[in-house]
């Protein structure tokens, strides 16, 4: 019947005979009921089941020839229909395995690969390439040596403190910048579905027991940290006098912080397109100042 796959009837299939099969028909191979080498229009060999799988009728493909040899076909036939005799479609369960494989693959990524993904997205939203900077900095510095290398799905908590313990009590600002990172780290992993357990670095319900508030921590470094000392008012006069003595940038700049009130960032990452000299004025972008507001500082 026209769209039909003729079955020939041949002799054992050795691979010399299989080499000289040049017309197009489905020949049955011996050892193994149901199995086939299928041979295509462009004289391409390939093995194939004819079986039936939950009522419907089913090709299975099991390779092309002379890439898998027919004493392996038949090892795998023979297994495919055990599997079908016990009620276990081969197919269905060969895409599991490959799921299941993809997954853990996945599922095998470090901190380190995470915490690169998840700066590459937050620094999108970061307002200048120096805190882009400092975001990933902080984490290279201080939880890269010791979680760096760890499957991310099975970091806990305590690892996580691991990091933050020994910097709480003496850089508070510094530990619970950096226990927020490590809290986006982990989030990114668990939205991507690399991880699936609690994150590790969150403060309510994790972490909040097992350390002290970043709040009252920062409270009792402010008290017992050492200040510059300050200039007095009455000496301002005499001290600027002195330091536009010094023609170098530094002392330039920061005569510019003094008249202006400026911060030092500001005044280091000044442009000429940001000075406007005939009504001597300088506007400084949103995005450089803190407030995110436009700043037009007289001069």
């Amino acid at each position: 019947m026209r769209g039909r796959t003729v079955i020939k009837k041949v002799k054992e299939l050795t691979p010399i005979a299989i080499r000289t099969l040049s017309d197009k028909g489905r020949y049955p191979v011996d050892g193994v009921s149901e199995l086939y080498l299928q041979v295509r229009p462009s004289a391409s060999k390939y093995s194939v089941i004819r079986t039936v799988i939950g009522e419907k009728r089913r090709d299975i493909g099991l390779g092309a020839f002379p890439n898998i040899p027919l004493t392996d076909v038949r090892i795998k036939a023979r297994h495919f229909k055990e599997l079908i005799l016990s009620g276990i479609d081969p197919v269905q369960q060969t895409l599991d395995t490959h799921q299941a494989q993809s997954v853990a693959q996945r599922s095998q990524k470090t901190l380190h690969d995470i915490a690169c993904e998840c700066h590459v997205v937050k620094k999108q939203g970061f307002k200048n390439t120096k805190h882009a900077k400092q975001w990933i900095g902080t984490v290279k510095r201080y939880a890269f040596d010791v979680l760096g290398d760890m499957d991310i799905s099975r970091i806990g908590v305590n690892d996580v403190l691991l990091v933050l313990k020994p910097i709480w009590g003496s850089k508070a600002a510094t530990a619970s910048r950096l226990r927020q990172r490590l809290e986006a780290i982990f989030d990114h992993a668990i939205t991507s579905g690399i991880r699936t357990t609690i994150n590790p670095a969150q403060w309510k319900g994790c972490l909040k027991p097992l350390l002290a508030a970043p709040e009252s921590v920062k409270k009792k470094q402010g008290k017992n940290h050492n200040h510059h000392a300050v200039l007095p008012v009455s000496t301002l006069s005499e001290f600027f006098n002195d330091l536009t003595q010094y023609k170098n940038t530094r002392a330039q700049a920061l005569a510019l912080c003094i008249l202006t009130g400026a911060r030092s960032g500001e005044v280091r990452d000044i442009t000429w397109d940001e000075l406007d000299i005939p009504n001597k004025a300088w506007r400084i972008d949103a995005q450089r100042m803190k407030v995110d507001k436009t700043m037009v500082r007289m001069l």
